[in-house]
């Protein structure tokens, strides 16, 4: 794996802050690249050359909320829910962005409510709408 490791770390940009990957990225933004056929997240490749081997349903996640950063010490293992929780408190989460429903009521703090699907996953409901498909 030495000329993998190689000719990963010739791809990355080092900055005062993050160490940006320069090679191709997917389609949502984070750095990927093959090594013998097989597809690799590159943040994912950087710490497990740095730190060893990650446990499947593992997550790799960037304390610096950057998909291109392949810094080892901003990188931390984590669950996909820790994940989803971060982006929402960090405010990148699309949905934590919104400012109205699909109705275009305003989604302020006094006309949302928070839902849960049979799978207990939750998320925001415009309390008008829900009020409204109720009355229906």
């Amino acid at each position: 794996m030495k000329n993998t490791n190689e000719s990963f770390w010739k791809h990355i940009i080092k900055t005062d802050t993050c160490w940006l990957w320069s090679g191709a990225p997917d389609v949502s933004g984070y750095g990927e690249f093959k090594i013998n056929g097989k597809t690799w997240k590159a943040h994912r490749f950087s710490y497990f050359v740095t730190y060893g081997d990650v446990e499947n349903g593992v997550s790799v996640l960037h304390k610096c909320d950057n998909p291109i950063c392949v810094r080892p010490d901003h990188l931390e293992l984590g669950t996909q829910s820790k994940n989803i929780r971060d982006c929402v408190s960090r405010g990148r989460h699309y949905m934590a962005s919104k400012t109205h429903c699909k109705n275009g009521h305003p989604l302020t703090k006094e006309n949302i409510s928070n839902s849960y699907s049979c799978e207990k996953r939750r998320w925001r409901r415009c309390n008008l709408c829900r009020r409204k498909e109720a009355n229906v």
